[in-house]
């Protein structure tokens, strides 16, 4: 169908990212360094006391700041046995098609704690640029295409809903086909939604008319294509 030839370019820009902090959703959070800055520890309650849930990180590609995401890691609540940090999140990707693999949190075995907590052991707690974009999927048994706007490969085609995460500001190039209409939300997967009406009731940014090419640039951490073959 028409979504095969949908394709995807993305450009960083050397811009600086707006100040923003977590912003909540029904489902997800989405947390940037100004979440971390000058505290010791965050809860990431999406990922706490619940049967499943995704965390997607996308961090700089700049090297001064490797060590400072090595000092921001995840670790159990009560006694800190083990710990995974920025940088290991950043670096989980399907070496094929450059996607995030999702770090998945399972209510059992695998999850040593009820409650996930990121901890930040800088000195005097600083931050460097950063999205950490945790969802609840209890109720959800699917995990769209997500990811890095630095890692896209040119011309990926995924899906109905790509999502793209950076922690630099970026352009979306969206090139359609004739039959395919793409609309996109400043938002995570979560609440980008084909037909209907999304769970926290967001609206979409920008949606083509049919074979017409999208460009926009994107000045926050997420952002989400739906396509189809009807407009909204």
């Amino acid at each position: 169908k028409g979504l095969r030839s949908t394709t995807i370019a993305l450009l960083l820009l050397t811009v600086l990212q707006k100040s923003e902090c977590r912003v909540q959703f029904s489902k997800a959070s989405i947390y940037d360094e100004f979440d971390f800055k000058g505290e010791n520890r965050v809860a990431i309650p999406e990922c706490s006391n619940v049967a499943r849930c995704a965390i997607f990180v996308s961090i700089s590609k700049e090297a001064k700041y490797k060590e400072i995401y090595d000092k921001i890691q995840m670790s159990p609540a009560v006694a800190r046995t083990w710990n995974y940090t920025l940088n290991q999140f950043a670096a989980l990707r399907n070496a094929a098609t450059k996607e995030i693999d999702p770090y998945f949190i399972v209510d059992g075995a695998d999850n040593p704690s009820s409650e996930t907590w990121i901890y930040n052991d800088n000195v005097d707690k600083v931050a460097a640029p950063l999205v950490l974009y945790a969802v609840d999927l209890s109720k959800d048994d699917f995990t769209p295409s997500v990811f890095d706007a630095a890692d896209v490969l040119p011309g990926v085609s995924r899906g109905e809903i790509v999502t793209v995460i950076s922690a630099d500001p970026f352009t979306m190039i969206v090139d359609v086909d004739t039959s395919t209409v793409a609309t996109v939300y400043m938002t995570g997967f979560d609440n980008a939604v084909v037909k209907g009406v999304s769970p926290d009731q967001c609206r979409s940014v920008l949606q083509n008319t049919v074979g017409e090419n999208l460009s926009i640039q994107i000045n926050g951490p997420i952002a989400s294509i739906v396509f189809s073959d009807t407009q909204g």
